[in-house]
């Protein structure tokens, strides 16, 4: 049982006691729907294509002065 008197949802305490009840509180080992999310945000492919449009949209000026004006796949 959560310590009822944390009453700040977002604060370390609430974590704290909520992971010190249950090892796993919100079942992302064991969900199916957590872990294809989980799948999918690491998948490799996903990975490559997400920083391909980020490098896309990135204007030369955000990167740092080593890579920009280079291209990088």
């Amino acid at each position: 049982m959560i310590n009822s008197t944390v009453t700040n949802f977002s604060s370390p305490e609430f974590f704290d006691a909520k992971y010190l009840n249950k090892a796993d509180p919100w079942n992302f080992s064991s969900d199916a729907y957590e872990l294809a999310r989980y799948e999918q945000i690491i998948s490799p492919s996903r990975t490559a294509a997400t920083a391909m449009r980020l490098s896309l949209a990135a204007p030369s000026e955000c990167l740092p002065k080593s890579l920009q004006g280079t291209v990088i796949w």
